[in-house]
């Protein structure tokens, strides 16, 4: 008869000890993401890797001064550092939302820390997944809402349908065509799927089939192009389990070796193996014998959803038997909760409005909802009039007629004969150029007239820009002068 051992080393875990390793291991799998699209920093993204593991198994090792909220509180400060200081204000959508949570919930474990009503570490989570509850519903009625607009159902360059084709060529099925006709159903139910699948995460009932089908739907685009996305999602999503199925979690962990693992460490450990090991390889031998489009996103998306399905695996089958205790939903906010964390709520909204403010038009959960807000008027079905607007950035552009290709900022702002954008985003250029110590010819029109420069860097309109709080804080996709708004990330 084998005896079944739980290690002496490891603590009792916790909801709030799970969701931190799930949270951190999202953060770890977009360092692999991040070697895999850029094909650069290996290294660093190993030393972060190598930070992450070391925060990761400390938060549950049985250490009487270390505690969980220690580690994940120094996670929330480094991973966040990582990103003002490389990489804001050019980041992705997901990216956006993570520093958002990382904010809110060092706050809230600062208050926890500091307040003179301190509750057990097993109480944490109570305070934390209001954030994360308000920050899932916000995001999924945003990147629905942005949707909406005429381009998105167009048939050739809507992402819709663009997506539907990605899907197709990751599994290979090149030979199956997409009917003209089936655009406007392919892009209702993905703003269905995002939209109302936000609102209804609102109504305890209805929780968890929204759950079961957006769990789905982020393990597809796990495999197709979005795996940090779809682990992060993971991770938010995680805070409408109610208790009671928090403890089907813990009390069902994986038998290994003699010894009883909580399901949580294989979930991290798979994660953080794989980033080492496409970290290692980008390193020591680079990308040129992968298929990039193919092989790496598939088998990201793969270890994530092998991870999810071994780490949820209780939960499926207690909800498959009908057997276990039944499922309440939780509530979205805890009224106790002091009113000023309102104000990231508020933030929140704030940020997502923000295209149709006239301030920033990339990361604003946009990604991929071909929406125009520049201009008088906006392709936004219900907002077409832009009567929202109150800043002009959108309109203050440069138009390059002309330009030397030079290495591009990020993957949507690339500069290239006739696009335009915004001059904050031009003046990013600007200053990239200035440091690397480049000389830039372009020809280009600004304010209504033509200029021709053999070095725009130090051209006479730009030379004295400078850092400030704009090019900082603002980030702003090219503008498309001609037919419907192709789509981009």
């Amino acid at each position: 008869m084998k005896v079944i051992k739980v290690s002496p080393i490891v603590k009792a875990m916790t909801p709030f000890s799970i969701f931190s390793l799930l949270y951190m291991a999202a953060f770890a799998l977009h360092m692999t993401e991040a070697v895999v699209e850029d094909f650069k920093s290996p290294a660093l993204a190993l030393a972060f890797l190598a930070i992450i593991g070391i925060l990761g198994f400390a938060s549950f090792a049985k250490l009487r001064w270390l505690k969980a909220s220690h580690t994940f509180f120094c996670f929330l400060i480094l991973s966040s550092g990582y990103f003002f200081l490389f990489l804001f204000p050019d980041v992705d959508n997901h990216v956006n939302l993570l520093l958002y949570l990382n904010i809110a919930m060092a706050a809230c474990l600062a208050a926890w820390a500091f307040g003179p009503c301190k509750k057990s570490q097993d109480e944490i989570f109570d305070r934390i997944a209001p954030f994360l509850r308000s920050a899932a519903v916000i995001l999924y009625f945003f990147a629905g809402f942005h949707k909406i607009n005429s381009d998105f159902f167009d048939p050739y360059v809507g992402c819709a349908v663009t997506f539907a084709r990605l899907i197709l060529n990751q599994f290979n099925l090149h030979n199956i065509a997409i009917p003209v006709s089936s655009a406007p159903v392919i892009a209702a139910l993905i703003i269905s799927t995002e939209f109302l699948g936000g609102l209804l995460l609102l109504v305890k009932r209805f929780q968890l089939p929204v759950l079961v089908f957006l769990g789905g739907f982020h393990g597809l685009l796990a495999m197709v192009t979005f795996p940090a996305f779809s682990a992060l999602m993971m991770s938010v999503l995680s805070a409408f389990i109610p208790k009671n199925y928090w403890m089907i979690i813990i009390d069902n962990p994986v038998n290994f070796l003699h010894y009883r693992i909580q399901r949580v460490f294989v979930y991290f450990s798979l994660i953080l193996a794989t980033g080492f090991f496409t970290g290692l390889y980008f390193e020591f031998f680079g990308p040129t014998s992968w298929n990039i489009n193919w092989n790496i996103n598939f088998l990201l998306g793969l270890v994530l959803n092998v991870a999810s399905l071994i780490f949820f695996w209780p939960i499926i089958r207690t909800l498959l038997s009908r057997k276990g205790p039944k499922w309440h939903g939780v509530s979205i906010w805890n009224p106790a909760l002091p009113k000023y964390f309102l104000l990231f709520l508020a933030f929140l909204i704030f940020f997502g409005m923000n295209p149709y403010l006239g301030l920033r038009t990339a990361g604003t959960f946009t990604m991929y909802s071909n929406l125009v807000t520049e201009g008088n008027q906006s392709n936004h079905l219900l907002l077409h009039s832009n009567a929202l607007k109150v800043f002009g950035y959108q309109e203050d552009v440069v138009e390059i007629i002309e330009i030397t290709p030079h290495k591009p900022r990020n993957r949507g702002n690339y500069l290239r004969k006739g696009i335009s954008l915004p001059v904050v985003e031009f003046k990013k250029h600007i200053l990239d150029w200035r440091q690397m110590g480049a000389k830039v010819p372009a020809v280009y029109s600004y304010g209504g007239k033509v200029y021709t420069t053999q070095d725009i860097v130090h051209d006479t309109l730009w030379k004295s820009v400078k850092p400030n709080w704009e090019t900082a804080l603002l980030d702003f996709r090219v503008i498309q002068k001609q037919g419907p708004n192709a789509c981009r990330w």
